[in-house]
């Protein structure tokens, strides 16, 4: 390689970074963002995005899942399921995006006054 396309190579990775930068953090979503919690496929709390709180859901048979929301997203810290995986799901800060717990049948689901101009399989 010459040293002009390596160059071209440089400029055109810059570039590419800078725009998937302003993109990604130029949008912000509706400060009226909801964090919508279910329990057993029943509505059990709807909570601001934007104000941090940690929510703790627990049932009569003893299954236990912790939510935290800070700083616009929403987080299943805790769960006491078999297999992890609510928790090791990444926090949920975009409208559609949800953190599901079959086993302990909790859904933390974002929903937003907007719709999002980009679908799932554009993202």
């Amino acid at each position: 390689m010459k040293k002009n396309d390596i160059l071209v190579i440089l400029i055109g990775l810059i570039m590419a970074a800078a725009a998937w930068f302003m993109f990604n953090k130029t949008r912000t979503e509706p400060k009226n963002s909801m964090v919508v919690i279910y329990k057993d496929g029943n509505l059990y709390r709807t909570l601001s995005l934007f104000e941090d709180e940690i929510v703790r859901i627990e049932d009569e048979d003893g299954r236990i899942n912790i939510i935290s929301i800070k700083d616009g997203k929403a987080d299943m810290i805790e769960a006491n399921c078999q297999d992890k995986i609510c928790v090791n799901t990444r926090a949920a800060h975009k409208d559609g995006q949800s953190i599901v717990c079959l086993p302990n049948r909790v859904v933390v689901e974002i929903k937003g006054a907007e719709e999002d101009i980009i679908d799932g399989v554009s993202e």
